[in-house]
């Protein structure tokens, strides 16, 4: 079968899971688990590119993250929103929500969450061509990341900063970082891993002219 096929049986089969589970909740009660619920169900969507229908469960679980008073949580699906903006180029709607995030995070000493803001707040730069603002912004949650001992998240931002060393034309620099971030995937053993070893072998030919 097909991997697409696959991938889209699971999906199907996580958001049957996901629903069924929220019937439940509805009816007994469980604020925190309905928005933890919708807070997955945002994060299916998102994954199948569903936007719109990511932002609603998004939505969902903010509202009742904020109502219920779980701050943590709430810059969680802040950032997580502001994600799914940055990947659908709405670059002013993904940089108010990962700075509520960032403010949260800050307020509640969620270095994690301040890690991935800061990673949101140079997509954004960068998405809009501001690579020296996403370069500072990426080195400073590359420190704070190290710091706290996040490898994930320090594969991601080197991830962040490839893509905006490529958008200042250096393939050669950003190959090395590239493979920083590889290293990183393959030791902890996550599906990015093969998503950096195909943009490895994309940016020579893109950029060198060969055929």
């Amino acid at each position: 079968m097909p991997h697409s096929q696959v991938d889209g049986s699971l999906h199907r089969d996580a958001l049957e899971a996901y629903q069924k589970s929220l019937e439940i909740f509805r009816e007994i009660g469980g604020a925190q688990n309905q928005a933890i619920l919708y807070h997955n169900i945002g994060a299916v969507y998102h994954y199948k590119g569903s936007y719109e229908d990511g932002l609603t469960a998004y939505g969902r679980a903010l509202s009742i993250y904020h109502d219920i008073g779980d701050l943590p949580n709430e810059a969680s699906v802040l950032n997580d929103i502001g994600a799914i903006y940055q990947s659908a180029e709405r670059y002013d709607e993904a940089l108010i929500c990962h700075e509520k995030a960032q403010s949260i995070a800050a307020e509640t000493g969620n270095l994690t969450q301040q890690v991935t803001s800061l990673r949101g707040i140079a997509g954004v730069s960068r998405g809009s061509g501001r690579y020296g603002e996403a370069f500072d912004h990426y080195h400073t949650a590359l420190r704070l990341a190290r710091e706290i001992g996040d490898p994930y998240e320090e594969a991601k931002i080197l991830e962040g900063i490839a893509e905006t060393t490529l958008g200042t034309r250096r393939p050669d620099a950003a190959r090395i970082v590239l493979r920083q971030a590889l290293d990183i995937f393959e030791r902890l053993g996550v599906p990015e891993a093969e998503t950096a070893r195909i943009r490895i072998e994309a940016i020579g030919p893109a950029f060198s002219g060969t055929p």
